[in-house]
Order: C-alpha cells, then sequence, then structure tokens
C-alpha cells in the first residue's frame, strides 16, 4: 500500500514514521513481486524530497539492501530525468557492489530457463549494482511514464 499510493496525488496515504525504513523494506520485499519491483522507482521519485539520504543508506546497510536500493535510486534517477538521489547513490557504491553478480528475483537462479532469460533481459543500471534479473528496462521505463504523474 505505500509504494503504490505514498505520494501520489490521488491518493491521501500519509508518509509514515521511519519512512526510510520502510522504503527499503519494500526493496527488500520487491525481490519477491516483481510488480513491486515495477513500482519502486515511481515511489522513489515521488518521495524524493522526503527521504532523508543518510538515513536511507544507513537502513540499506543494515537489512543488507545497499545494491538493491542503489539499483532503484538511480532507475528513479534517470526514468526522473535528474539526478536527485546523487549524495545517497555516493553512500551506497562504496559498500554496494557484490564480489559476483546475484539474482535480484529470490529463487530464479535455481532455473536455467530464468538464468539465460536474466543473462539476456538484465539492464545495463541492475548489471553496474551487480544484480541479475530477466526484467528488462522497457518494464520499469513504461511502468514510470504511466504513474509517475498520478
Amino acid at each position: 500500500m505505500l509504494v503504490a499510493h505514498a505520494g501520489s496525488s490521488v491518493s491521501p496515504a500519509s508518509h509514515p514514521r521511519r519512512l526510510e525504513a520502510q522504503a527499503v523494506r519494500a526493496v527488500k520485499l520487491s525481490r519477491r513481486d516483481s510488480a513491486l519491483a515495477r513500482m519502486l522507482p515511481v515511489f522513489l521519485w515521488r518521495m524524493r524530497g522526503a527521504l532523508d539520504p543518510a538515513e536511507l543508506a544507513r537502513q540499506a546497510r543494515r537489512q543488507g539492501e545497499t545494491a538493491t536500493l542503489g539499483f532503484f535510486l538511480e532507475t528513479a534517477s534517470k526514468l526522473g530525468g535528474r539526478r536527485v538521489f546523487e549524495d545517497v547513490l555516493l553512500l551506497l557504491r562504496a559498500s554496494a557492489r557484490p564480489a559476483r553478480p546475484f539474482h535480484f528475483f529470490l529463487g530464479s537462479d535455481k532455473s536455467p530457463w530464468e538464468r539465460a532469460a536474466a543473462r539476456r533481459a538484465t539492464p545495463a543500471v541492475a548489471r553496474r549494482w551487480g544484480l541479475l534479473m530477466n526484467m528488462p528496462w522497457e518494464s520499469f521505463a513504461s511502468y514510470f511514464e504511466k504513474s509517475r504523474g498520478l
């Protein structure tokens, strides 16, 4: 609910206490849900003025999601056309790059088909953060364009 409604002009949803912890929790949950993963760049873009960069980085480190949060923040910036998350991206880059790329969606590394599809579909931004995923850039871009203004 938070990701779908917070910051939306058509929803009266208020910001939760500990917004940064909730945002990183949503990033963690998105590893099980492709629809949530598509929504996250829009949510982060809408909430860009309300998020504290230092606290966001702290929460990502605490929850073990530095690479995944970095990916979503960079994606939101690119799709939004403004480098609004540079402060937090600098904080995340130093510790976010895993030794080996890993599959973003939990369990997808177990299927040969999923592994092959991820090798082909992973966006360049995800690869920079050490992620592999069977979700092309166009999937994020089309959802962002449809819903960022709502």
